[in-house]
């Protein structure tokens, strides 16, 4: 296949277009590899074949901003759910550190708007943000425009209050081969490194039992990775952590308790894109206070291996 750069996106002369040829253009980037601007321009386009009766809408709202705050890249409504979309081009300390804060900041102001009783006024800016003539009548702005013109801002508030489940996403564009992005539970092992080996390698005694109850602690998974609890408890309070292992019956003495947390923290500095894995787990804690009435605001993880939406 024939690479191409990115493309330049005439929004006036897709406006003219079938439904037919809009399709045929959006699948020409297939072609192309796709910076992150034209990437989420490309779900302007998306929308734009979307038959009416489509219960779903997809709007780009890239470099948005309310109060220095930016919503989301993408935002994607349908029945049940809003979709928050957050788009990032590589999974590394410094761009996922900048969007797990654009994130943390929107969701803080969604959930004051949506539980507290608090007026942040979010929603009213954000619609005259993303109602604003495009200065550039080529690009997605004026379409973007008249999607929502059409929706109402009555509609677009009531989106966010009627029982909908709000949903960040943390979408990483990352199509290096060697790209690690992560999975993620409750008590995961994100950072991927088996420890159990080490343990076995570094603590002569009772090393078993150290394990097991490592395990049933739950800063080990049942296969032997760190988990979240370590992450956010274990690294940042080293000290108390040694205090509390060397209550441990199957750890003799502070010695032995120090060896534990060492081998641990090798695992911090053995795995790939550490900080990055460290922010989103924060992040994820983060997400735990944001809950809303009978529903919680809801963090997703995803990888995207290809340039296209």
């Amino acid at each position: 296949m024939e690479d191409k750069t990115d493309p330049v996106y005439d929004f006036e002369r897709f406006q003219t277009m079938s439904s037919c040829k809009k399709a045929a253009s959006l699948y020409k980037l297939l072609e192309c590899r796709l910076e992150e601007d034209s990437y989420n321009s490309a779900h302007t386009l998306l929308n734009m074949i979307l038959p009416d009766s489509s219960d779903t809408k997809i709007i780009t709202c890239d470099k948005k901003l309310v109060n220095g705050i930016e919503l989301c890249d993408i935002m994607i409504f349908d029945k049940s759910a809003i979709y928050l979309v957050h788009v990032k081009a590589k999974f590394n300390g410094e761009s996922i550190r900048a969007v797990c804060s654009q994130i943390r900041n929107a969701a803080d102001y969604i959930y004051r708007e949506i539980t507290l009783g608090r007026s942040t006024g979010i929603f009213d800016q954000y619609w005259k943000e993303l109602t604003k003539a495009a200065a550039k009548p080529t690009t997605h702005g004026n379409e973007v425009k008249s999607v929502l013109e059409n929706m109402t801002k009555k509609t677009f508030k009531e989106y966010f209050k009627e029982g909908r489940d709000i949903i960040f996403v943390l979408a990483c564009r990352d199509t290096r081969k060697n790209a690690e992005f992560i999975e993620f539970g409750d008590n995961s092992g994100l950072l991927k490194v088996p420890l159990a080996e080490e343990i076995q390698k570094k603590i002569k005694e009772n090393t078993s039992e150290v394990i097991s109850k490592l395990t049933k602690e739950k800063f080990l998974t049942e296969d032997g990775h760190l988990t979240n609890k370590f992450i956010l408890k274990g690294k940042n309070t080293k000290e108390a952590f040694i205090e509390k292992i060397k209550q441990w019956k199957c750890i003799k003495n502070k010695k032995t308790a120090r060896n534990v947390s060492k081998v641990l923290m090798s695992g911090l500095s053995k795995s790939k894109s550490t900080i990055a894995k460290m922010d989103i787990i924060r992040l994820l804690k983060d997400f735990e206070r944001y809950n809303v009435d009978d529903r919680k605001l809801q963090l997703k993880l995803l990888s995207i291996k290809k340039d296209f939406p």
